[in-house]
This record gives structure tokens, sequence and C-alpha cells, in this order.
């Protein structure tokens, strides 16, 4: 049972986390240079501001806005391996572009639910 708890948190960390990516950027280091933190805190400087930009354009429902603040996030997301995250962003920033408003309020509290998963994870790569 303890077998089977342990893949299955293995595998909701790949989900939250894609480690292969990781791998890959890892082997973009030159001797002495630690890639992955330099790449990952780069993205973590941004991810508060495009968050809280996309907080303020769904409570006023300025689906422009969710587009815009979206897209970059989504496409950073996935360069650190944050492929949950990157996919609501994905889904948001859809949202944005076709003015779905009725979506934006959900999507946005999923946004949130995934980055309090993936933050502690990228956290760790920071070291």
């Amino acid at each position: 049972m303890a077998a089977l708890a342990a893949s299955m948190q293995e595998t909701t960390l790949v989900m939250d986390l894609n480690l292969e990516t990781l791998a890959t950027l890892r082997s973009y280091s030159a001797p002495g240079m630690d890639f992955v933190a330099e790449v990952v805190g780069a993205f973590m400087s941004t991810v508060g501001p495009y968050m809280a930009q996309i907080d303020a354009a769904v409570a006023t429902g300025d689906c422009e806005g969710v587009h815009r603040s979206a897209h970059p996030l989504k496409s950073s997301s996935m360069q650190v391996g944050a492929e949950a995250f990157s996919e609501i962003c994905k889904e948001l920033e859809t949202a944005g572009r076709t003015g779905d408003t009725a979506s934006l309020a959900s999507l946005n509290q999923e946004l949130k639910r995934r980055w309090i998963r993936v933050e502690p994870l990228l956290q760790a790569e920071l070291g």
C-alpha cells in the first residue's frame, strides 16, 4: 500500500512539475552554473505580477486583460516544466480571447490551486 501511495505521489509530482523538462534545462548548464535555478528564479519573479493582473482582469470582466496576462504565463510555465499550471493558463488565455466571461472566475481559482501545488516544487529547485 505504501508503494502505491509513493507511486501516486511521484505521478502527481510529474503532472505538476515535469522532471524531464528540468533535466533538459540542467543539461544546458555550464560547469559552476545552475541554469535551472536561473530560469526558475526568473519565472518565479513574474508569476505574482501576472496572477495579480489576471485577478484584476477577472474581477472586471476584462477578457483582453486575461488573455494578455495568461499568454506569457502559459509559455514561461511550460518552459520550467509546470505543465498543469501552464494548461490552466492556456484555458484562461482561450477564455479571454473568445470572450468567455462565464469561465474566467472558475479558471482563475483553478490557476491558484495549481500554483499552490507547483510553487513549493519550483522553490525546491532554487536550492
